[in-house]
């Protein structure tokens, strides 16, 4: 579970594009087409979110984390919500 919170923004960037980029690349829209049942909807959502997650951390692995790890070389400027507001009068 921790997991699926560490890459959970991958999920949620490509769960959308998910059934597009089938449909362009494979020629189907979902399972039920391929399978020629009407009520294959569960199977076609257990595929696309396997397929949505399968993806999100080949994107956490090989783009967002070499990404992350620059940090180091960056200095964060001071946080400004431990200074004292000046009361105005």
């Amino acid at each position: 579970m921790i997991y699926l919170g560490t890459i959970s923004y991958g999920i949620y960037v490509y769960h959308n594009f998910i059934p597009s980029v089938m449909y362009k690349t494979l020629g189907f829209r979902s399972i039920a087409d391929v399978l020629k049942l009407p009520y294959a909807w569960p199977l076609d959502s257990l595929l696309k979110g396997i397929i949505a997650i399968s993806v999100a951390a080949l994107s956490w692995h090989f783009f967002e984390r070499p990404i992350n790890n620059l940090k180091r070389y960056f200095k964060y400027k001071e946080d400004r919500s431990s200074k004292k507001v000046a009361a105005s009068a």
